[in-house]
């Protein structure tokens, strides 16, 4: 049996969420910048990146699924799966749909 900190999951688990949360994180980061430039190819690497992060659907050992099961109430499963849903569709809509929208060379600020 594995130790189980204040989250309530082992060791092992805690670590595949948090870099869950870390791809989230940083994938975030690139969609708010990126939105605001037209960087739609950017926007769309990092929304399917999101959407790939989605730990319901990674490689889990059985024991791992079911803990996991346990451990996250079911409000949140919901969030988070619509979550991941979304970011699969900022993904699909983002590609080439506003290439008008995206700095030409000659807009470049220059100092």
């Amino acid at each position: 049996m594995t130790a189980r900190g204040t989250t309530g999951v082992s060791p092992a688990l805690l670590e595949l969420l948090r870099s869950e949360m870390r791809e989230i994180a940083g994938g975030v980061q690139v969609i708010a910048v990126s939105l605001a430039t037209g960087n739609w190819a950017a926007v769309h690497d990092a929304a399917a990146s999101i959407r790939a992060s989605y730990i319901m659907e990674k490689s889990l050992t059985a024991e791992q699924a079911e803990e996991l099961g346990r451990a996250l109430p079911e409000p949140f499963k919901v969030l988070d799966a619509e979550f991941h849903a979304r970011a699969d569709k900022l993904a699909q809509s983002a590609a080439g749909r506003f290439p008008g929208l995206a700095p030409t060379p000659a807009q470049d600020h220059h100092h």
